[in-house]
């Protein structure tokens, strides 16, 4: 889980305080806004896209409809906030988050074999998006590498 920059976590309390919401609430938002910029650091993806999918896989974790709630609109407000404090592509620069490690973080995914290249960029992208979405459902990397396996022997096939 990553650790929220302290400034970060401040300009959020007092921009959710503005929209007087109770201390309770601020407390339970500033949880969701941790998990949301996890997320997004552990998928890589940013801005709208990002909120999608962190809803989305809410959802799969069969969150409440309640809960999901409570986390779309603290993501909101965040980005509302983001948005208001440095323009347009805030939300890609305002979470800087700080790992207790200086390593860079190595996916797990990176020897299941979808990377590789054949001569047919179709089969590639293919792949990818494959590979997104085995990694947005949290399927092991086992199972990314076997279907990618298959998918390049079903392509030499034909």
């Amino acid at each position: 889980m990553i650790i929220l920059p302290a400034d970060l976590v401040a300009s959020y309390t007092a921009h959710l305080q503005e929209c007087g919401l109770p201390a309770a609430t601020i407390h339970e938002y500033k949880k969701w806004l941790r998990y949301y910029l996890d997320f997004r650091h552990k998928y890589a993806v940013q801005g709208t896209e990002g909120f999608r999918l962190f809803l989305e896989k809410l959802d799969q974790k069969k969150q409440t409809a309640a809960q999901r709630q409570a986390a779309s609109h603290a993501i909101s407000l965040y980005l509302q906030m983001t948005q208001r404090r440095s323009g347009k592509d805030a939300p890609e620069k305002a979470a800087v988050v700080t790992k207790p490690v200086n390593e860079p973080r190595v996916s797990a995914y990176r020897d299941a074999g979808y990377q590789e290249t054949s001569d047919s960029p179709e089969w590639d992208d293919l792949l990818a998006k494959l590979a997104g979405e085995i990694k947005v459902r949290h399927y092991s990397r086992k199972t990314l590498k076997t279907y990618a396996l298959w998918s390049r022997q079903f392509q030499r096939f034909l």
